[in-house]
């Protein structure tokens, strides 16, 4: 598992000039299809007009992949260090 945490820009007007933390949805959907919402390079029409419909990630279901990678680290550090040991 190789995920590529970066800082992004939105493109809403109300966000535009901040910068969050996060992935990109299209990358991490490659991996763990069930936490991203949408389509890639999506599109809706709103009022007769075609407007970007923005992938997303649910970071709240992430966080069972993550915590499941990180219980897999711990236990082979752990290992790794009763074999040094010995």
């Amino acid at each position: 598992m190789l995920l590529r945490p970066m800082e992004y820009s939105r493109r809403e007007k109300a966000l535009a000039g901040n910068r969050f933390p996060g992935f990109i949805a299209h990358e991490i959907q490659e991996q763990f299809p069930l936490v991203v919402r949408g389509t890639k390079d999506g599109t809706r029409i709103e009022a007769g007009e075609e407007i970007p419909d923005y992938q997303s990630v649910d970071y709240i279901s992430l966080t069972a992949y993550l915590t499941a990678a990180l219980q897999a680290a711990v236990n082979r550090i752990e290992a790794l260090e009763k074999t040094a040991c010995k």
